[in-house]
């Protein structure tokens, strides 16, 4: 799969930046990436791909982190020609600053995905301008996002490691989460705290919470048709809150996810229109208390 011809940046010039000639917007050039990635099943060995059809993910990725072997799931665009045989690609606007953490988060893409160089494609107002090919070893040291990856490697081993030594169970579902002010991370085994006594449970609730979130986020960032392909998975997730949360001690979060619940049974006509709540008129799970 060849790149796009689209202007290259120069580093010995970066004065000009011409668009591409048919003007091709980051939507686009995206939605081409995707094309190119679904019309070729697999990328090459070499690169450790692999790409199986019952499969989520555009390709899965086995791992090798410090003795530790991961299969991954992967969306990332990869593609290429014979210059550069495997390129990720990242569309940037031109009018806001590259920061630490996309600087990571491409960095660590590509660690993942075993890819060698990284395509940022530059866009205003979602008209590309130009793209520049990143080695993956320069991404830590770019300005703007620059990092140490010796420590952020180290980050990773650790939690890596914690995950390995506590979520043992086969067939159980964890969540890792770390508050925005805590300075540890704690990991929720949901499978177990889905069967225990709710009133017994300090954890009920953030976890209940995690359920009605995930079900809401799921109703209204998706549209009618896929909507109704996850409804068998709100409606779990729904169940699961339900089934956690005492309707007298939290009525709130009770009442939302029952009424998020009782809408999925109703007609597809009725269920189409616009109901759902920006959660703007719940409580934060913080600010309740045990008094009724």
């Amino acid at each position: 799969v060849e790149l796009p011809h689209l202007t290259r940046l120069n580093s010995t010039n970066n004065d000009e930046c011409q668009t591409s000639t048919n003007e091709i917007t980051a939507e686009k050039l995206l939605q081409q990436i995707k094309e190119l990635v679904n019309a070729n099943n697999y990328i090459d060995d070499d690169h450790n791909h692999t790409n199986l059809t019952s499969s989520p993910f555009q390709r899965t990725v086995n791992w090798t982190f410090e003795n530790m072997k991961m299969l991954i799931g992967s969306d990332l665009p990869i593609f290429g020609d014979e210059q550069h045989p495997a390129v990720s690609l990242r569309l940037r606007d031109m009018n806001k600053p590259i920061n630490v953490l996309t600087g990571i988060d491409c960095w660590l893409d590509n660690l993942m995905c075993n890819v060698p160089e990284l395509a940022m494609c530059y866009h205003v107002d979602g008209i590309v301008q130009s793209y520049e090919i990143v080695k993956t070893e320069e991404l830590p040291y770019r300005e703007g996002c620059e990092f140490p990856p010796d420590i952020i490697r180290d980050l990773a081993t650790n939690l890596l490691s914690f995950l390995k030594a506590n979520a043992t169970k086969e067939g159980h579902t964890y969540w890792l989460f770390k508050g925005p002010d805590d300075d540890i991370v704690k990991l929720y085994d949901l499978t177990s705290l889905c069967d225990t006594n709710r009133d017994d449970n300090p954890y009920t609730l953030p976890v209940a919470t995690l359920f009605y979130k995930m079900a809401h986020n799921m109703v209204s960032k998706s549209d009618h048709e896929t909507r109704s392909k996850e409804s068998g998975t709100i409606r779990t997730l729904l169940k699961h809150c339900l089934d956690m949360l005492n309707p007298e001690k939290f009525p709130e979060y009770h009442c939302a996810a029952a009424y998020m619940m009782s809408d999925l049974y109703i007609d597809d006509n009725v269920s189409e229109q616009s109901w759902t709540s920006d959660g703007s008129d719940i409580q934060d799970p913080d600010s309740l208390n045990d008094d009724v």
